[in-house]
């Protein structure tokens, strides 16, 4: 017998206006969330509780609140920012025809390590914006 999946919760670490990307068994939520708008609070705290999610991303410009579900370790989450790192790469994705609605563009950060010979790694990364065009990042 399973044992009961913990619940997610709303969290301090969550960027308070931004983003959500979840995975669900039924499929993907993909939109904009503001915390301090109550619909939207309510619409996120009962999408953290759904039995079919798998895994959710909250993300603005500046940092990414993340968690996945295992069935051996239940929730793992995770707060990634720039904090700490030194070398990063910043791409822009195009959204398929699906997510058209929520911009065209998903912004990426790469965060990277170089190995004793010198070979560039990416060790960690994270979603930071939707928009319909960014500027080259140098």
């Amino acid at each position: 017998m399973d044992k009961e999946r913990k619940k997610l919760e709303l969290v301090e670490e969550m960027p308070e206006k931004g983003w959500v990307l979840a995975y669900r068994r039924g499929g993907v939520v993909f939109k904009a969330y503001d915390l301090l708008e109550g619909g939207s609070k309510n619409e996120l705290e009962a999408l953290l509780k759904a039995e079919d999610l798998l895994e959710i991303h909250l993300f603005d410009a500046e940092k990414e609140w993340r968690a996945i579900s295992s069935r051996r370790h239940g929730w793992k989450s995770v707060l990634v920012s720039d904090a700490g790192q030194t070398d990063k790469l910043e791409e822009n994705v195009y959204l398929g025809e699906e997510f058209k609605n929520v911009g065209e563009k998903l912004r990426i950060v790469n965060y990277l390590t170089y190995d004793e010979n010198s070979m560039i790694h990416v060790n960690n990364y994270r979603m930071a914006g939707v928009g319909e065009s960014y500027e080259t990042i140098s």
